[in-house]
């Protein structure tokens, strides 16, 4: 059967955000800095705070933000964003139990048009799910009938490619991972896959496409060996050998993203009691350890990471969250990083666990914000921005999943070009989630020469001459 393939662009110019494509903009600084945002009620609040999500929940574009806690008696937390001005919302996600809850992903589960939430709980707890719908009210359901679950993280794709997403529960304890088919709002167990086999005590999960075939390849953490399962389709995995399973330690999680801009996702880990480390993607599921300073130097308690390029040079940057000093490493034209000392960013010690980069007001600048454990404070930072140019692009599957999970986007713009794929995952530390509004920085281009659209199931859309510092929204 043919397919149509039906394009809408919505365009939110750089007078809608008060700001210009001018190469040197004189009202910026030239460098970005950060401001911690105290008065926030994200950082008013505390308890052992886990995984983040950031997402949009009504179409305004502006990140809604919930966030996980693992201790009984503590209630997770949801702040809608009012135009950049958060507030607390204890209604909209009441759960019936205190569910010691980790890892949280929104995706559009059922196709409806609406978000729903995952949850992956802990202490014989049930695994959840919050079904979205018009009103903005959330029905809970449960995603299993197992109450002896002690589960860290979900992460969710459409592994098959038929347009239904599928959801893969980590767990803990040597309890085997599961890996659930959803009809509806029904979910269904896979338990005849490669994914589900091992008792190997998982942490996090997530999904890429690892070799560019157009099927979502599942990685996967454990506190002994990582592992790497191939898509063959047809929900068939394989094990991969190779240098990502060699090292034995525990790891907390992990961070996809293309940093040196070469078409091909690569694999930042985060250990505990060990030193992080760095694949780089050569192909063909071949990964290098890179023994690069400063990852093969620094040593810590390490969970959660974040990629994101929050100097908008183009190169995607990272940060990692420790039980001690987190660190912003600044990628330097995809050949090395260097840490970025932050004043009350990387100089305070924490106890801290998931990240995500979001931009909570628009402005063009990621900021931060970190979950942290031990009866301490939340923190969201904030970014000054700086000189360089950007673009945001949204999608939205119709034939594909809802969610558009799995479609790569490609910016090309002067001498850069970038990959970005749409994740339900986006960092370690028991699952966090960035917006599904990617964002791209574009260092001084002030054209972007054009953008292709990857879609799960529809032939690739290339778009041209588009404008920076703005945001694109494209329809299947």
């Amino acid at each position: 059967m043919k397919r149509f393939l039906q394009l809408f662009t919505i365009t939110f110019l750089a007078a809608w955000l008060n700001q210009s494509c001018d190469s040197n903009p004189s009202d910026l600084p030239k460098f970005v800095t950060f401001s911690e945002i105290t008065n926030s009620q994200i950082a008013l609040d505390s308890f052992y705070t886990q995984g983040i999500a950031s997402v949009d929940l009504n179409n305004d574009l502006y990140p809604e933000l919930y966030m996980t806690n693992s201790w009984e008696g503590f209630e997770n937390h949801f702040y809608n964003n009012r135009k950049a001005t958060h507030t607390k919302d204890t209604v909209s996600f009441k759960l019936s139990d205190k569910s010691f809850s980790n890892g949280c992903s929104f995706a559009d589960l059922n196709n409806d048009g609406f978000l729903d939430l995952c949850l992956a709980n802990a202490n014989d707890k049930y695994n959840t799910v919050l079904f979205g719908n018009k009103n903005h009210r959330y029905s809970e359901h449960f995603i299993d009938t197992n109450a002896t679950n002690w589960s860290y993280s979900i992460a969710i794709a459409d592994a098959d490619n038929d347009g239904i997403l599928e959801v893969y529960i980590s767990n803990y304890h040597s309890q085997k991972n599961m890996f659930y088919r959803l009809n509806g709002n029904q979910f269904f167990k896979i338990d005849s896959t490669a994914i589900t086999s091992d008792t190997s005590s998982t942490l996090f999960a997530t999904w890429s496409d690892l070799n560019n075939d157009g099927f979502q390849d599942l990685i996967v953490c454990n506190d002994s060996a990582n592992y790497i399962f191939r898509n063959e389709g047809n929900q068939v995995f394989t094990r991969i050998n190779n240098d990502f399973s060699i090292d034995k330690k525990m790891t907390y999680g992990c961070s996809v993203a293309d940093y040196n801009n070469d078409g091909l996702m690569d694999v930042f880990i985060t250990n505990w009691a060990g030193k992080n480390c760095l694949f780089k993607n050569n192909g063909n599921f071949k990964f290098e350890k890179l023994n690069i300073r400063p990852f093969n130097f620094d040593y810590h308690n390490s969970e959660g990471s974040c990629w994101g390029d929050y100097d908008n040079d183009g190169y995607t940057d990272l940060f990692v969250t420790n039980d001690g000093v987190n660190i912003l490493y600044k990628n330097q034209e995809g050949k090395a990083f260097k840490r970025e000392p932050f004043p009350t960013i990387s100089d305070t010690n924490r106890n801290s666990n998931g990240i995500v980069w979001t931009d909570f007001n628009l402005d063009g600048g990621l900021d931060i914000i970190i979950a942290n454990g031990g009866n301490q404070r939340n923190q969201i930072f904030k970014s000054s921005r700086n000189r360089n140019n950007w673009v945001k692009i949204k999608l939205e599957g119709t034939i594909s999943n809802k969610s558009a999970i799995g479609a790569r986007i490609i910016v090309y713009s002067g001498n850069l070009t970038q990959h970005q794929e749409v994740q339900s995952q986006s960092g370690g530390g028991c699952g966090s989630q960035k917006p599904y509004l990617l964002h791209f920085g574009l260092a001084q281009n002030r054209v972007i020469d054009s953008i292709q659209i990857k879609w799960p199931l529809s032939p690739m859309v290339t778009k041209t001459n588009l404008n920076c510092n703005s945001i694109y929204s494209y329809k299947e």
